[in-house]
């Protein structure tokens, strides 16, 4: 499962990026659209280059205010083509974004740093080469190693120390239902009238 979140906003994708949820800062939507995009297995496709392009767009013509950030949670796995690379490099340095990778190491991954003697350490691993195009785009970037829950815990926690800027954004309230109100006051109005015609005094014939 792959996830592209620009700052309180959720964006999940496979082959295609699926919005989820706008921004905002209420911490149970936030945990409810995480949930939901918990149901059942992950798809086996994953374009990581159209998740990140479809987060960036969020940002565009956005005023630049508070923390502009993309959190991908993945486990790396998809190789990106030169042209793909290119405008993620051009889109993510015009907006100014800043990308942190929470890697989800998978069972017999060595990680994405490579280490003396790592033949894995070639452009063959899905996750080490993006890990060193993310560093060489020449935007703030930082990765992060989750191997269980305690560890992205704390990635977490260490991203939200460091980009804790309010962010702005605009909310549509949903409209005031007065149906019940005037239902209520069109009754009371009939009660007072019928009460009238009960008092009215008649006139002798």
């Amino acid at each position: 499962m792959n996830r592209c979140c620009p700052r309180a906003r959720s964006r999940r994708f496979s082959a295609s990026p699926i919005p989820v949820l706008p921004f905002t800062q209420k911490q149970e939507m936030i945990e409810a659209a995480i949930a939901a995009g918990g149901v059942g297995k992950g798809l086996s496709e994953t374009d990581i280059g159209r998740g990140l392009l479809a987060s960036a767009d969020y940002f565009d013509q956005r005023a630049y205010t508070g923390s502009r950030l993309i959190m991908l949670v993945s486990d790396g796995g998809a190789q990106l083509e030169p042209e793909m690379r290119a405008k993620l490099t051009t889109v993510l340095k015009r907006l100014r974004i800043g990308l942190y990778w929470i890697y989800i190491r998978s069972s017999g991954s060595r990680g994405l740093l490579a280490e003396a003697g790592d033949s894995e350490a070639m452009e063959t691993a899905p996750e080490r080469s993006l890990h060193r195009f993310f560093q060489g785009i020449g935007i703030p970037y930082r990765a992060y190693e989750a191997e269980d829950p305690e560890a992205l815990k704390r990635a977490i926690a260490d991203v939200a120390r460091m980009e804790n800027l309010p962010i702005q954004y605009q909310e549509m309230l949903p409209r005031f239902d007065f149906a019940p109100r005037c239902y209520a006051l069109a009754a009371a109005g009939c009660l007072l009238l019928f009460a009238a015609a009960m008092l009215r005094v008649r006139s002798w014939p």
